[in-house]
């Protein structure tokens, strides 16, 4: 049976969006033959890349499925709806080796975990997936700590306090 797994942190305009990976995952069931044979594993809005394992009920169940032998394949949009974090995407690949599951990512299609050049591409990619997001982090709170040092302001204006018009400190 085909696991399709859905994450999404907050929705973005890259139409990134559930219902797209959905889209995407059913057509790929379709047209690989696991029309009738495929289940979604929905793990929702609102679930950051950097959940462990344990906090997300469908990776988990999906897990369990694995040990079980219902599953054969797996496909995710991105590699990133997994994990964001090198070190819960190598628990994740870890299962998978085990059980000889194939993995299909939509950016970058089938993955046969037992050559060594993909486990290393996979890996590769992970450690981007976990960069991005912390990098973005520190260059935002870089810049507002920039910005308030030069007195500007940002965001809601303490009560008391007001910011000029024109140069929008306060």
């Amino acid at each position: 049976m085909l696991a399709i797994y859905t994450r999404l942190s907050v929705e973005d305009d890259e139409n990134n969006s559930i219902e797209n990976q959905i889209n995407e995952g059913t057509h790929y069931a379709v047209n690989n033959g696991f029309k009738d044979n495929f289940k979604i594993y929905n793990e929702g809005e609102g679930v950051k890349g950097s959940t462990t394992i344990k906090k997300r009920p469908k990776l988990s169940l999906l897990i369990e499925d694995i040990k079980k032998g219902d599953i054969s394949i797996i496909y995710v949009r991105y590699q990133s709806r997994i994990s964001r974090k090198l070190k819960i995407l190598g628990e994740f690949l870890e299962i998978i080796e085990e059980y000889n599951i194939n993995l299909f990512v939509g950016d970058k299609g089938l993955i046969d975990m037992n050559l060594p050049s993909n486990k290393l591409m996979i890996q590769f990619f992970g450690a981007i997936d976990e960069f991005t997001p912390n990098n973005q982090s520190y260059q935002t709170k870089k810049t507002q700590r920039l910005k308030a040092e030069q007195g500007y302001v940002w965001g809601v204006i303490p009560y008391g306090y007001q910011a000029d018009s024109i140069t929008k400190k306060a």
